[in-house]
């Protein structure tokens, strides 16, 4: 097993095990920038791996997943996952419960799946993270000459207030999708790699989840950042005097930290196989003691018989005590 999991001793407060999962959006799979050749992207579609999607969060076995991209297409996901409640809302802010609703669904949607058994939603709900002053903004790339979009209108930020059944104690869920980092040639011929849209986003999330839960309370940031340590926007969740990434407060304690490498990656290159060396997705938390760190590196079995990588990004989980 490719699993990292680290030995640990296991604590005697009630445990949580939370996890983020981008899943892949079935037009991302076999887009231009999708699985590297023709037969990958056979092999990797949506129809084949789903199957592989759910095995995945069924062995990790996580209390609460967010995920990233879910669309219309793969909203079948729930109906392979029947012991998890699905949050996950329209362009909207309406809830959607049933597959005959998913027209109006954003198509990169965040979406927190969470065990009844473990845990009791009292609240929900989702705010747009996509800065307005930059929404149609774009810039000329001028090795191309076209236009580039500098924001990506559809981010959004879905959140749940919990219960913790064992412990009786609340903790609020947050789970981002969060604008890439766009990059164009200037008039001086120089590559710019516009952060803003980012950037934004992430201020949006921290002012948000700061003014719902007060300092000292739990909560949980978590999703696919599309950046990670030294990029500006995760800078940003780094340096907030409340939220710790779960791998950096394990990696520190165990004296293994570093910013990047195949050894720490959450994400492959789409070819089925190679490790890419980059770890955007992250599990922050504000409350809690992480005691476990983990990133799920297995293949599994698609519909079509084949073992795969079921997304390009890996299943990140930790195990937090309260």
């Amino acid at each position: 097993s490719m699993d990292d999991m680290p030995c640990v001793e296991v604590s005697d407060e009630p445990l949580l095990k939370v996890a983020s999962y981008n899943i892949w959006s079935p037009s991302g799979r076999t887009g231009d920038n999708g699985a590297k050749t023709e037969e990958l992207k056979e092999i990797l579609k949506w129809e084949n791996a789903a199957v592989a999607v759910a095995e995945c969060i069924r062995a990790d076995f996580p209390d609460i997943i967010g995920l990233n991209e879910v669309s219309s297409r793969s909203f079948d996901i729930f109906g392979l996952l029947p012991s998890y409640e699905k949050v996950i809302f329209d362009k909207n802010g309406t809830p959607v419960t049933s597959s005959s609703q998913t027209s109006g669904l954003l198509s990169l949607s965040c979406c927190i799946l969470y065990s009844p058994d473990v845990v009791e939603l009292k609240e929900s709900g989702v705010f747009r993270t996509a800065p307005k002053e930059l929404d149609g903004a774009a810039v000329r790339d001028h090795k191309t000459g076209e236009e580039v979009d500098v924001c990506n209108e559809q981010r959004h930020c879905v959140w749940a207030l919990f219960t913790h059944l064992e412990s009786g104690e609340d903790f609020h869920v947050f789970c981002l999708h969060n604008d890439v980092t766009y990059s164009y040639t200037d008039a001086a011929g120089q590559v710019v790699k516009d952060e803003r849209s980012q950037c934004a986003n992430a201020e949006t999330v921290l002012a948000q989840a700061g003014r719902m839960v007060s300092a000292g309370n739990r909560s949980i940031i978590l999703g696919d950042f599309n950046a990670t340590a030294g990029d500006a926007s995760f800078e940003l969740f780094r340096s907030s005097d409340r939220w710790t990434d779960a791998y950096e407060e394990v990696s520190l304690r165990e004296g293994t930290y570093i910013t990047s490498g195949r050894a720490i990656t959450t994400m492959n290159a789409k070819d089925n196989e190679t490790l890419s060396t980059i770890r955007p997705d992250h599990i922050l938390s504000d409350g809690f003691n992480v005691v476990a760190y983990g990133v799920d590196r297995n293949k599994y079995r698609s519909s079509a018989g084949d073992y795969i990588f079921p997304s390009d990004h890996f299943l990140v989980y930790s195990l937090l005590d309260f």
